[in-house]
């Protein structure tokens, strides 16, 4: 007599459903729930579903989003990674730019930064002090857009305008 032979109908880092069949049949009871958790979170398996672009303006948010994963490229527990998260910043020259962090789902991170400094500079993103896979990543910050200052006159001047300099009061 053949051993009953095992097999995985479907599984995930979350759990797997388990089934025996010896002789073609079904055992009662089958399949078996079996609960995986992931193993620990991995900065060598983790991935910025969004990269930093290569070139960001100055005072435009930027948006990064990590996936958390094990070492075996499993999703990451809900709460794991929060704690882990260490840090996500952006450098140009002497600035750096630290980001905002929020879970937006189990595992997956948003990570909001938005770069002061124009120049090339570099996105970093760590978990544990370490570089998650595609970090550190080169950047080019533009200067953002000049604003010319404007002013709405309420009322006219009671004696006629008076001849006016640029920069004196």
């Amino acid at each position: 007599v053949a051993p009953p032979a095992l097999s995985t109908e479907s599984s995930s880092a979350r759990g797997a459903l388990l089934s025996q069949a010896p002789n073609g049949g079904q055992i009662a009871g089958s399949p078996f729930a079996v609960p995986v958790r992931p193993a620990p979170i991995e900065p060598r398996t983790c991935v910025l579903d969004r990269p930093p672009p290569g070139v960001a303006t100055c005072g435009e948010p930027l948006l990064l989003t990590l996936r958390a994963r094990d070492r075996f490229g499993n999703a990451a527990a809900a709460g794991d990674a929060a704690a882990r998260l260490a840090r996500a910043t952006l450098r140009a020259g002497e600035d750096v730019s630290e980001a905002e962090v929020r879970e937006a789902e189990p595992g997956v991170f948003e990570l909001r930064l938005r770069p002061t400094s124009s120049g090339d500079g570099v996105a970093a993103v760590t978990l544990d002090g370490a570089h998650i896979g595609g970090s550190p990543s080169p950047i080019s910050l533009l200067p953002s857009t000049a604003h010319a200052p404007s002013f709405t006159i309420l009322e006219p001047w009671p004696d006629g305008w008076p001849d006016m300099v640029a920069g004196e009061v």
